[in-house]
């Protein structure tokens, strides 16, 4: 099931992406950052390692901060198993993210619970519309957008053990109040085979990879 849901949904954000490139692709500028969409092959690879790690696992609650399309949540929800809230500043995004889920559902993709809420992910109110507090979140991720901002959240809010989850094309130095746990390293060796190889290195550690290539770096608060 796991393997024929993400084909479900990287089939579905591949075709949304196409039907993009008469406009210049997927992005979208907005008040707070830029909408740029999340890797999917990398994506899937990162959580898969982190899954098999077993730091994290269906009993999790997973924060997107700064959901764009719902594509992070479709893939840990629908293919992990794991609820999921996403929270996008943007309106047209957040209506986006809504109607993804719901086609992708309308398709047959089963999924674990999720939410998407409008609305600023540093304000504690946003959070109030989902039934869950901010600090209930044991894994909060962001694909490198107003990252300090969501990270000294982190760091000021929630419990001790809280994972932060950074992905992105190129290392960030560190954030007040966590430690880098461990960079992941997400390599595609051949650009016409839909394989990424995970190079799990220490945190302190200097990541090494090439430029096409992304990096999720795993952060703890101590």
């Amino acid at each position: 099931m796991t393997e024929h849901n993400f084909k479900l949904i990287k089939d579905y954000f591949d075709t949304l992406d196409r039907d993009e490139e008469f406009r210049g692709g997927p992005y979208k500028r907005t008040e707070v950052g830029q909408f740029v969409p999340s890797p999917l092959l990398h994506l899937e690879a990162a959580f898969a390692h982190m899954i098999s790690l077993g730091v994290s696992s269906a009993s999790s609650k997973f924060l997107d901060a700064g959901c764009g399309d719902a594509r992070v949540l479709a893939v840990i929800s629908g293919v992990y198993s794991i609820e999921a809230v996403g929270v996008e500043y943007d309106a047209e995004m957040a209506d986006k993210s809504l109607r993804n889920l719901d086609n992708l559902t309308q398709l047959g993709s089963k999924r674990a619970d999720w939410q998407v809420v409008q609305g600023d992910f540093m304000d504690n109110k946003t959070y109030e519309k989902t039934g869950i507090e901010f600090q209930q979140f044991d894994i909060v991720f962001n694909y490198i957008n107003n990252q300090r901002d969501i990270a000294m959240k982190v760091f000021e809010e929630s419990p001790a053990g809280t994972a932060f989850w950074l992905l992105g094309a190129f290392p960030v130095p560190g954030f007040q109040g966590l430690y880098l746990e461990r960079n992941l390293e997400l390599v595609q060796d051949n650009v016409e085979l839909p394989l990424i190889r995970v190079n799990d290195v220490a945190g302190d550690v200097l990541p090494s990879y090439g430029p096409d290539d992304f990096l999720m770096q795993v952060y703890r608060k101590a």
